[in-house]
């Protein structure tokens, strides 16, 4: 009996070893694409780390601090100016033209 509970000990405690390796390298992984300016995604991570996705989506810690930096690196499209607006700079930007050909003359 007590063999059995010594190689449930022992099994218990590589599972949590590795499973701190894995979430130590996926942290550094992080970090190494954060300071090459690469892209943050699971994929990324994963490839960089030697670790699943699942690894990855099982650890909310690490899971949310990838989508973080991922949502952070996607640029927010600025919103296009209504056609008024559009007109107008056309127009003015036109008028400057003319008043520097003008002036170049």
């Amino acid at each position: 009996m007590l063999s059995v509970v010594t190689g449930t000990l022992t099994l218990t405690t590589a599972a949590k070893a590795k499973s701190q390796a894995n979430t130590a390298a996926a942290e550094k992984a992080i970090r190494t694409l954060v300071k090459r300016g690469d892209p943050i995604t699971f994929q990324a991570v994963q490839r960089e780390a030697g670790v699943s996705h699942a690894f990855l989506y099982n650890h909310p810690h690490l899971r949310g601090r990838v989508e973080r930096l991922r949502a952070q690196a996607r640029p927010v499209p600025a919103p296009a100016p209504p056609a008024d607006e559009q007109s107008a700079l056309v127009l003015a930007l036109t008028g400057q033209i003319t008043r520097l050909n003008k002036q170049h003359r």
